[in-house]
């Protein structure tokens, strides 16, 4: 699944455009972003998925925003992470903070299949579009949606109380 999203950014990175320095690109998500490991310490830069990306291109800037617990769900018309904080209020700040951004890549929706949140893909699929479309107001040029990798045996390990 990290190969296909690199591929396709990879592609939409391949050949700078004339006058462009460089090109912009946010990778936004939750945890995996962040780069969490649930058996140790944060893993480190040769290793996240955002930081593999900015070294392999070398006329792209690749900023990480990954938070712990971000999920895509709407609550009171926005959506929440898992303390409950509203992410939609900085997502365009988050977007103005980083602009020019030529390229958001959104990797989300894995925390919003914790056991106990009663949703199913397709809300998952629309709330995350509705976030894409969020970000594309607030001034970015694409946004790529990336569905989260595959959670195998999620009833065992270190988080099988969220997910099993």
């Amino acid at each position: 699944m990290i190969r296909a999203v690199f591929f396709c950014v990879v592609m939409l990175c391949a050949a700078p455009l004339p006058g462009w320095a460089e090109f912009r690109v946010l990778a936004l998500g939750d945890s995996n972003t962040w780069g969490s490991n649930a058996s140790g310490p944060r893993h480190g830069d040769t290793v996240r998925w955002a930081r593999v990306l900015d070294a392999a291109i070398a006329h792209a800037v690749v900023m990480e925003d990954g938070r712990i617990g971000r999920r895509t769900d709407l609550g009171a018309g926005q959506p929440l992470d898992n303390i409950g904080r509203a992410v939609t209020a900085p997502l365009p700040d988050l977007v103005a903070q980083h602009l020019p951004l030529d390229l958001v890549v959104m990797m989300l929706g894995t925390n919003d299949l914790q056991a106990g949140q009663g949703r199913d893909a397709d809300t998952v699929a629309r709330s995350a579009f509705s976030l894409a479309r969020i970000l594309k107001a607030g001034g970015v040029g694409q946004v790529l949606v990336v569905t989260p990798p595959p959670l195998t045996q999620p009833e065992r390990g270190a988080l099988a109380g969220l997910f099993g």
